[in-house]
């Protein structure tokens, strides 16, 4: 299993961390030039080492699904099947729960139930989607053509009036 071995072996994890970032990073790129040619106003990255890999600097708002770490390690060895030392090395790779919610604009609470999540994330949707719109339109693809048009149409005049 290799997430057993990256895992426990920080020499290991560099290499595939090394090998993978770059290939996955552009293809996250590309990810985000489709959304924003198609007009989308919210985009939602799901990464697991969002602050780890300082990724969480490209995004707005960096938002953290947070469990406690005794919540955590019980979801981890139920979801992978792993031992509780597995599980451990697996947490203890990562950030500090503390250091993330500190990085995150929003933190939702994952000790309860999936529902109580699900709300969650239906209330912090719609505040996405509503204050989305104004700047979404104005960094849309159709924006920058406008743009472009009236900087080709009124730059050289505008350029000649000012340095008479």
């Amino acid at each position: 299993m290799i997430a057993r071995l990256v895992f426990i072996d920080d020499a290991g994890r560099r290499r595939l961390n090394a090998a993978t970032h770059l290939p996955v990073a552009m293809e996250i790129v590309r990810q985000l030039i489709s959304c924003w040619l198609r007009m989308r106003l919210v985009v939602v990255m799901d990464m697991p080492l969002l602050f780890e890999t300082g990724s969480h600097k490209l995004t707005r708002p960096r938002v953290l699904v947070a469990a406690d770490p005794d919540h955590q390690l019980r979801r981890l060895k139920e979801r992978d099947g792993s031992s509780e030392a597995d599980a451990r090395a697996r947490m203890a790779a990562q950030m500090p729960l503390e250091a993330k919610a500190r990085l995150a604009d929003v933190v939702l609470d994952n000790n309860g139930s999936l529902e109580a999540l699900e709300r969650q994330v239906d209330q912090l949707a719609r505040r996405l989607r509503r204050g989305a719109l104004l700047p979404g339109l104005l960094t849309s693809p159709c924006a920058l053509m406008l743009c472009l048009a009236a900087a080709w149409s009124w730059g050289p005049r505008l350029l000649t009036a000012l340095f008479k």
